[in-house]
Order: C-alpha cells, then sequence, then structure tokens
C-alpha cells in the first residue's frame, strides 16, 4: 500500500511539474508575441491606407433633405385592432373586449413611438445640415489652399490622430511661395524597448539587453515609417503637390549641453512619388531612398541634428 502511495505521489508530482513547464512555455510564447508586436507596431506606421478626399465633390453636395415622418407602427397598430375578430374562446371567457382595448392602447403607444422616432431622425438631420454647412465651407477654403483650412481638414477629415500615429504633436507651416511643411515631434529613444524577448529551443523564455545597432534599426524604422504615414495622410487630405515633413524629438545638444527641440529627419517627398509606392509592403528607412531627404544616422548612436531637406528648384 505504502509504495503504491508513493508511485501515485511521485507521479502527480511528474504531472505537476510538466503543466509547469507547459504553463512557462505558454507564458514565454505570449511573451515574446508581445514583444514582437510592439516592434511590429513602431515600424508600422505607414502601412496604413487612406482614401484620398475628394474636395471638389464635398464643395457640391447636395443638402441633405428632410426625413419625412413615419407612422408606420401606429398603422400596424391601427391594422392590427381592425383585423381583429374574436374566435370562440374570447366568447367564452368574455375576453374580446379586454383583447380590442389593449389593442387600442398599442395604437397610442405606437403613436408616441413614432413621434420619438421622428423627433429622433429631425435631430440626426440637424446634425447632418451643420456637418454639410462645415464641410462645404471647410472644402471652399481648402480648394483656395487657406493653410489655417488645412490643418482643420487633417483633425476632422483626414482624421489625424497623434495617439495612433505614436507622435506628440504636428505642426504645419506655409511659406511665402505657398510650399508646405509639416513638422511631426516623434517619440525619444525610451519609445524602443531595452530589452530583447526570443524563445530558446527549450521553448523557455529568454531576456537580454537590446543591441545597440538592434535598437537604433528599430528607432530609425519608427522615425522613418512615421514620417512616411505623415505624409500619406497629408497628401490624402489636402490638395497639394508636394511637402516637406520633419521628424524631431528632444535630445542633447552637445555644443551647449541643453536638452533641445531638434530636427533627426527631412524628407521632401512629391505626390507622384509617394503614389508609385506600395507603402504596406516597404522597408520604411530603405524607403527614402525614394525622395530627397536629410539625416545622419549612426547604428551605434542613432540620429544626429540635420538642417531641413533643400526642395528642387526649377
Amino acid at each position: 500500500m505504502e509504495a503504491a502511495a508513493r508511485r501515485a505521489d511521485r507521479a502527480a508530482q511528474k504531472r505537476h511539474r510538466e503543466l509547469a513547464r507547459l504553463q512557462e512555455m505558454e507564458n514565454a510564447a505570449s511573451a515574446v508575441e508581445e514583444f514582437e508586436g510592439i516592434v511590429d507596431g513602431l515600424r508600422s506606421a505607414h502601412r496604413q491606407e487612406f482614401s484620398s478626399i475628394d474636395w471638389t465633390e464635398i464643395e457640391s453636395a447636395l443638402e441633405p433633405i428632410i426625413p419625412a415622418n413615419t407612422y408606420e407602427k401606429e398603422a400596424i397598430a391601427k391594422q392590427n385592432l381592425i383585423n381583429f375578430r374574436p374566435n370562440i374562446l374570447h366568447k367564452i371567457f368574455g375576453t374580446a373586449d379586454k383583447v380590442r382595448k389593449k389593442r387600442e392602447i398599442a395604437i397610442e403607444v405606437g403613436k408616441n413611438e413614432d413621434k420619438e422616432e421622428n423627433i429622433k431622425r429631425l435631430e440626426e438631420h440637424e446634425a447632418q445640415i451643420l456637418e454639410w454647412k462645415f464641410n462645404r465651407k471647410l472644402s471652399e477654403k481648402v480648394l483656395k489652399k487657406d493653410t489655417k483650412a488645412f490643418a482643420n481638414a487633417l483633425r476632422k477629415l483626414g482624421k489625424f490622430n497623434e495617439t495612433e500615429l505614436l507622435v506628440d504633436k504636428l505642426v504645419l507651416s506655409i511659406e511665402d511661395d505657398g510650399s508646405l511643411s509639416a513638422t511631426v515631434t516623434v517619440s525619444n529613444t525610451e519609445i524602443v524597448p531595452s530589452e530583447k524577448y526570443s524563445l530558446l529551443r527549450s521553448g523557455r523564455l529568454s531576456v537580454k539587453n537590446m543591441p545597440k545597432t538592434e535598437f537604433y534599426t528599430i528607432y530609425q524604422d519608427y522615425v522613418a515609417s512615421t514620417v512616411l504615414a505623415v505624409a500619406n495622410r497629408i497628401l490624402s487630405t489636402i490638395p497639394i503637390e508636394e511637402l516637406v515633413v520633419n521628424a524631431s524629438c528632444t535630445m542633447l545638444n552637445k555644443t551647449n549641453g541643453k536638452i533641445e527641440d531638434t530636427t533627426i529627419l527631412s524628407v521632401f517627398i512629391p505626390r507622384i512619388s509617394i503614389e508609385q509606392i506600395v507603402l504596406r509592403r516597404v522597408d520604411p528607412s530603405d524607403a527614402l531612398q525614394n525622395f530627397l531627404y536629410n539625416q545622419r544616422f549612426k547604428k551605434t548612436s542613432g540620429f544626429e541634428a540635420v538642417g531641413e531637406v533643400s526642395r528642387p528648384t526649377g
């Protein structure tokens, strides 16, 4: 008996160790999957696809038609009353008047529900009118190249969201000659994980310090991906043919020892060039070769300050 109990105890301990091992492997796989998702997210902003906005179509859009009132529920309830024919059970139990009264009440209920529905439709129509007026006025300004309207267009119709793109701020500026520049404030290098997660052959989790070259390569891809995403979003929203996108972040100015906003990447992006690229398939840093750009980057130390790229002349 004692021997059998010991065997059962050893078997139970073995099962417990096996379950613990499987749980450890599952947790390790989940941790690696989460890590890879974070890294991929940093490199994927440029993969988003945006439909171009047709401002001429918006400007010429007709005023929303006021909705007709509905009396559907009241009509159904009335028809139910008209169709009511007492059967033998109604006559035996004397419930015909009760049923008829119930259907008469249903008419009032239906009338009130129709009234509420009509009020709701009218409120929705009023909101549509306000949106139509806003969009029409905005489209007139955008088509006249009003730069203040450009910012509103990005917010309202371009749905530009800093949080979604993992950036802190976007500022649009226009020169006297009408050329447009966008300065996007990207996150500092802290956005990149400092540790690298991977699975060992045994299925266990390996956690190591992120190699410097890989760390800065990920950050470089994040910055390039963000710049391409911002350019694509702006060109999909605003009817211009080219722009310069500058990426800046706070970093140490080695000449004065101060932490300052510093441009680390500046790219001149014509519409015709970016439209020829299948953005969802490219490596963001490699894709910069399709444009004129300023960048000083070392794989072991990252970005250095640069000036804004010069636009082509002539």
